[in-house]
């Protein structure tokens, strides 16, 4: 186990140093961020805190457990760490053209390492058929309606701050 935490621990130096993140721009970043987070509104505050305190349980699962639930299942935690990421960059600090499409890409990296691990898991299974296509079905109708709802309640806050705005020129 020890060896997996230091190839991971290894490979995340080496993909911060492929990137010119060396514990000096670092440390410089911490301090920005610092600043930059008091500036945040709670919603912000909450998502970066979530992402923070996920992160080292989903790896540490997805380490320890390995034998248990399998590498496939693995794999999946870890891409879903790098999905939560992607989505924390580009909803908490406000990033240049270049870093949103990283960011972006980095998400739909990992949602494609995510679908094709859930792919090959199901296929591999040991379900019967019915299952195999209850499970992604239900899982892709699920996420579906969370999109839904996301955008039904954004364009509820839009409404709500249109109307404010209204209010607000409004001679009465």
């Amino acid at each position: 186990m020890w060896r997996d935490i230091l190839l991971i621990v290894g490979t995340a130096v080496t993909v911060l140093m492929f990137f010119g993140l060396t514990a000096r721009r670092l440390s410089g970043y911490a301090k920005t961020a610092k600043d930059d987070i008091a500036k945040k509104s709670l919603r912000q505050k909450v998502y970066l805190f979530v992402a923070i305190v996920v992160t080292p349980l989903y790896i540490f699962f997805a380490i320890w457990e390995v034998e248990t639930i399998g590498l496939v299942t693995s794999l999946m935690f870890i891409a879903l760490v790098l999905f939560l990421w992607g989505g924390t960059l580009t909803r908490v600090w406000k990033l240049s053209e270049k870093g949103k499409k990283v960011a972006k890409g980095m998400m739909a990296v990992a949602f494609a390492a995510m679908l094709s691990l859930v792919i090959t898991a199901v296929v591999l299974s040991d379900m019967p058929l019915w299952q195999k296509f209850a499970e992604p079905l239900g899982g892709a109708a699920g996420g579906y309606g969370m999109h839904l709802l996301s955008k039904y309640m954004r364009k509820n806050r839009e409404n709500e701050r249109l109307s404010q705005e209204d209010n607000k020129d409004s001679p009465l």
